[in-house]
């Protein structure tokens, strides 16, 4: 049997949600200069993808994780 043939009530899900980044630039030698991390929160769970390679991903528990949880806290204090 074709895929198609096995599957019912197709929909299409459109997600209208704001995307958000936090992006910066590196002031230190030897790094990359800028860099820039997808904040994807899904039902409270947030993770960060790096946009230059979207198979890198910083999940809570990790080290970074707490890092770009403060970057991004400070961020959004400053634009609310």
């Amino acid at each position: 049997m074709e895929f198609e043939e096995q599957i019912t009530d197709v929909e299409l899900l459109v997600d209208t949600r704001p995307r958000v980044y936090i992006k910066w630039i590196n002031t230190e030698e030897g790094r990359d200069k800028t860099d820039c991390y997808e904040r994807i929160d899904i039902g409270g769970t947030v993770i960060y993808i790096n946009t230059n390679n979207r198979n890198s991903s910083v999940v809570k528990g990790q080290l970074f994780w707490n890092i770009l949880e403060k970057i991004y806290n400070n961020a959004l204090q400053k634009v609310g």
